[in-house]
């Protein structure tokens, strides 16, 4: 299991990028394993250009085969 935070801020600059993300892993038996990832990303930049700021979130799951 993790939980992670990432900011970051320009100094002299509106920008500014937060990112939260959760992940877990479940091991359902001897060879097979299940993951799951969230996250929420918020870049924002300049007011008056839109592109420049984006939000979003991403959702992940997946199996593993164990050898």
């Amino acid at each position: 299991t993790a939980l992670t935070y990432f900011y970051s801020k320009a100094k002299d600059r509106p920008f500014k990028d937060e990112i939260i993300q959760f992940s877990n892993q479940y091991q359902w038996d001897k060879h097979i394993s299940i993951y799951a990832a969230a996250a929420h990303v918020d870049f924002e930049g300049r007011k008056d250009i839109v592109t420049d700021s984006n939000k979003g979130y991403t959702f992940v799951l997946g199996t593993q085969i164990n050898f």
